[in-house]
């Protein structure tokens, strides 16, 4: 098995947070405009959700079965990595999925 340098996984992490970084877009509120021709609805947004959380789940678990194999191109920190944004995904879906139920189960209890 491989011998996993700290130092090397370190900035491996310390790069990809600046990358992260880099990458974030700011939106200005006031120029956005919405056209309902072109806004998805609520089940096409939650299907693709859903098969996004799915997509990363498989990937983190295909990462993992090369690296128990001894594939020398899988790295640790990318397996690592790619279970811990899988693991976050399905975390928030779970929270979202939460409030959901709350929500459903307040406008339920309404008095009419």
């Amino acid at each position: 098995m491989n011998k996993i340098d700290a130092g090397q996984l370190l900035s491996q992490m310390r790069s990809m947070v600046q990358e992260m970084n880099t990458q974030k877009v700011s939106i200005n509120p006031g120029s956005l405009q919405v056209d309902s021709e072109q806004t998805p609805n609520f089940g096409d947004v939650l299907k693709n959700s859903l098969e996004e959380i799915n997509q990363q789940q498989h990937n983190a678990s295909s990462l993992s079965n090369q690296f128990e194999s001894g594939d020398p191109s899988t790295k640790l920190s990318d397996v690592m990595v790619a279970i811990q944004k899988a693991e976050v995904s399905l975390q928030a879906a779970s929270q979202v999925r939460n409030k959901f139920v709350n929500a459903y189960q307040e406008i339920m209890n309404m008095p009419i």
